[in-house]
């Protein structure tokens, strides 16, 4: 197994793919459905751009994780109560197709 490598979220780039991320895992795969995510001005993917904005320039930070030139998953990291020794993940993803397939070992080494 090839170990994944982890860069920064370029939200010029990968905006559209950071929305399907966390509408699928944080929802869909969570309750069921991805409803809440929008919220009810249908505007929830709009606020969830700006949250990353404001959370990259951070000391944990958002991350695309790469396989062979492709992302297979993102991690969002941040800290707990604003103390910088206490992290927080927000978010932990991978495609489908990569899961159970031993990537998550490198998402927690990594933070």
């Amino acid at each position: 197994m090839e170990n994944p490598e982890f860069s920064p979220i370029n939200l010029d780039l990968h905006s559209d793919l950071c929305i399907k991320f966390r509408a699928d895992y944080s929802f869909i795969c969570s309750f069921g459905t991805d409803k809440p995510f929008w919220e009810d001005d249908g505007n929830g993917d709009a606020r969830y751009i700006e949250w990353l904005k404001s959370r990259s320039s951070r000391r944990y930070g958002t991350f695309h994780i790469w396989l062979n030139g492709r992302i297979i998953g993102q991690m969002e990291l941040g800290e707990r109560n604003s103390k910088e020794d206490f992290g927080y993940v927000h978010l932990y993803y991978l495609i489908p197709e990569c899961r159970g397939n031993g990537y998550a070992k490198y998402l927690l080494s990594h933070s």
